[in-house]
């Protein structure tokens, strides 16, 4: 209890009553609010550089996929495949070698086969060093095996061709050599497979990142929303009247009346700070509600990338490579992901149709496709 001495007349009494008022209680109370909210700005700054953190860090992921589908695997499938046509070429110039008997024909024939097999080995040797996968390399190492049989039995054609001995080069081309072939075939089969399904695999990868990246970036929102919104409560409930005038002197400057003056700008606690950044909170809210609807219309644009990629891929598993994105995502890394898809989808088809069109070829007698 507070004592407090009075003189009356008569001796001094000692009477009590309530304390004095304290001037730090104000000082106290603003301190707490200035650390709350100074906490409360802190929180959301964290879980925006979390957002954005998220979301460089999957951007780099997908970038990486698609950087590797780009420079690996599409070059993988492409040399690949053009593997497969130049051993499918070698045999329809094998054919036409045994028919050809004039000479001259069969210099230029010789020659016509000299090169394809000088490409077959080109192309073997710029593949080798893109070989990255365990299961691929077994494969390659058969080719490679299976492919020097094939040649081996292919000079003894030659100079049984040459020879004038056509039957048994036939003999020879229908006999030994199919068994060669389709085992240099099916190793072929093996390392090109391999590289399709490293790059779904890299594809599958950068949708789960992507699709991961989207939740994370929706719950740091859906907390900083709920943050803003604790922040809020907490000021309209805790700080009182000046708060009130500020808020009425911000509704009339809303309304055009730039005479009003502004209280409070010589205060140095918060209120003071409030009355300096009126116009600040104005531009921070347009901003906040720019940013959200601009992250709405990204999330709209990944989620239509996302619908067109499994409608190329499901129109690929069913054996059609003619679907194609061609709609404007309006991002740049988004378009950017789809004309990577395209481009992969326009490779593996070339690949396949020019594998179909020798094969046609050579199935009808013609035997001039090379």
């Amino acid at each position: 209890m507070f004592a407090a001495f009075h003189r009356v007349s008569g001796p001094t009494v000692m009477t009590t009553g309530p304390p004095p008022a304290l001037d730090h209680h104000k000082m106290l109370r603003a301190m707490s609010l200035k650390t709350s909210l100074t906490s409360a700005f802190a929180l959301l700054l964290l879980l925006l550089l979390l957002q954005g953190g998220f979301a460089l860090s999957s951007m780099r992921g997908i970038f990486t996929n698609v950087d590797g589908l780009a420079n690996d695997a599409v070059p993988a499938v492409d040399i690949t495949n053009r593997l497969n046509i130049s051993i499918a070429n070698l045999r329809g110039l094998q054919t036409r070698h045994i028919l050809t008997v004039e000479p001259k024909a069969l210099e230029e024939a010789d020659a016509v086969l000299a090169k394809e097999v000088k490409k077959l080995q080109d192309r073997m040797a710029t593949y080798e060093p893109m070989i990255s996968l365990p299961e691929e390399r077994t494969a390659f190492d058969g080719f490679k095996i299976a492919a020097a049989n094939y040649l081996a039995l292919h000079e003894r054609l030659v100079s049984l061709s040459r020879a004038g001995k056509k039957q048994e080069a036939a003999a020879l081309l229908s006999g030994e050599m199919v068994r060669s072939y389709e085992e240099m075939d099916g190793f072929a089969d093996g390392f090109r497979d391999a590289n399709v399904k490293a790059a779904q695999v890299m594809y599958a990868q950068s949708a789960a990142q992507f699709t991961l990246s989207l939740i994370k970036n929706i719950v740091l929102v859906t907390i900083g929303a709920l943050a803003g919104i604790a922040a809020m409560i907490f000021v309209s409930r805790d700080v009182s009247r000046p708060i009130e005038r500020i808020t009425d002197i911000m509704r009339r400057l809303a309304k055009g009346d730039l005479t009003v003056k502004v209280p409070y700008l010589g205060r140095g606690n918060e209120i003071g700070d409030m009355a300096k950044a009126v116009a600040i909170f104005q531009d921070n809210a347009l901003r906040v509600e720019k940013l959200n609807a601009e992250e709405q219309h990204f999330g709209q644009k990944c989620d239509e990338l996302r619908e067109a990629i499994g409608q190329v891929v499901a129109a690929a598993v069913e054996g059609d490579f003619s679907q194609r994105m061609t709609r404007d995502f309006e991002f740049a890394d988004l378009n950017a992901f789809a004309a990577s898809m395209n481009e992969l989808v326009e490779t593996i088809d070339a690949g396949l149709m020019e594998t179909r069109r020798v094969m046609q070829a050579l199935a009808e007698g013609d035997l001039t496709n090379s």
